[in-house]
C-alpha cells in the first residue's frame, strides 16, 4: 500500500471520528490542518481511494525507455488524452489494442496542424478528443480541411 494513502486514510479515519464526536469544521480543520471547506470536502468525497502507480499505467508502459522528446510534450499529451478516453473511440467505441495504429486525437476547438502545436498542452486536454481513423475522417471539419487541401495541391499541379 502507498504510504501517501495511508496517511490520507488515516486522515480522513479522524476527521469522520472527530465530526462523530460533533467537532466543527474548524475545530477539525485545526486540528488535522487544513481548510474548513476541505474538511467539508474530506467528509463529502468520502474515503480515499488507492491510486495506481504510475509505472503500472498503460502510458507508461507504451512510453518507457522512449526518447525524451517523445514522453514530455505534445505526443505525451496526446497520448495522456488516449488514456483519458480509455483508449476508445468516442464516436463508434472502438477499443484500441496495442499494434494497431494509434488513434487520432481531434481539437474540439478547431486549431489542428501545424496551428496546434501551442494548444497540445496538459493543461488543454480538455479541447482534445480521441477518434479512431475512421471516425475522425468522417468529421465534416477533417473532410473539409482535406478537400481544401486537394484543391491546393491540383492547382500546384496545373502550374
Amino acid at each position: 500500500m502507498d504510504i501517501r494513502y495511508s496517511g490520507w486514510l488515516a486522515r480522513y479515519e479522524k476527521i469522520v471520528s472527530m465530526r462523530k464526536d460533533k467537532k466543527t469544521f474548524r475545530e477539525i480543520s485545526e486540528s488535522v490542518g487544513v481548510s474548513f471547506q476541505r474538511v467539508e470536502q474530506i467528509l463529502k468525497n468520502g474515503p480515499p481511494k488507492p491510486r495506481v502507480h504510475s509505472k503500472e499505467t498503460k502510458t507508461y508502459k507504451i512510453f518507457s525507455g522512449k526518447p525524451k522528446w517523445l514522453r514530455y510534450g505534445r505526443e505525451w499529451t496526446r497520448e495522456q488524452v488516449r488514456a483519458r478516453d480509455n483508449y476508445a473511440c468516442r464516436n463508434c467505441g472502438k477499443k484500441w489494442v496495442e499494434g494497431m495504429r494509434r488513434f487520432d486525437i481531434h481539437h474540439l476547438n478547431g486549431m489542428c496542424g501545424k496551428k496546434s502545436l501551442s494548444y497540445d498542452s496538459v493543461k488543454d486536454m480538455k479541447n482534445l478528443i480521441t477518434y479512431c481513423h475512421k471516425c475522425h475522417l468522417n468529421l465534416d471539419s477533417v473532410r473539409k480541411k482535406m478537400s481544401n487541401a486537394n484543391k491546393k495541391n491540383s492547382k500546384n499541379l496545373v502550374k
